[in-house]
């Protein structure tokens, strides 16, 4: 009998990020907007981040309002990238605080679970083929 195999999907799993705070721009139109590098993963403007300072955290789910590399809006900032996160007027973070995003954890798991399940019924499926017997 042939394993059901799972398909892959086109979006891969969201693994999360952390970005480091170079520079700070005030505005009075948009709030706070933090120069950051991201140094782990990637950012994605459609979920809320988490401010550290120090091993303190600052903020916890704090949507990001605006998400720009250079002059254009973007949907996320990749792996040693530069960009902008605007977080709004009352946001406090400072030079050398790391914004991070968590991973997508329904996805991951979901991810594990389905390949355990999977790489657990071939196994029970070649051990009945061989009768019980280990080869």
């Amino acid at each position: 009998m042939a394993s059901k195999r799972i398909k892959p999907t086109k979006e891969a799993a969201f693994q999360g990020g952390t970005a480091i705070v170079q520079q700070i721009f005030r505005s009075p139109k948009f709030g706070t907007i933090a120069g950051v590098q991201v140094v782990h993963g990637s950012i994605r403007d459609d979920r809320p981040v988490t401010i550290h300072r120090v091993h303190t955290r600052v903020h916890d789910s704090l949507p990001i309002e605006s998400l720009r590399q250079y002059t254009k809006d973007v949907e996320a900032i990749e792996f040693m990238e530069e960009g902008g996160i605007g977080l709004g007027v009352n946001s406090d973070v400072e030079i050398g605080d790391l914004i991070t995003q968590d991973a997508d954890a329904t996805r991951i798991a979901v991810s594990v679970s389905a390949g355990v399940t999977e790489g657990f019924t071939q196994a029970m499926e070649d051990y009945e083929a061989t009768g019980g017997h280990n080869e």
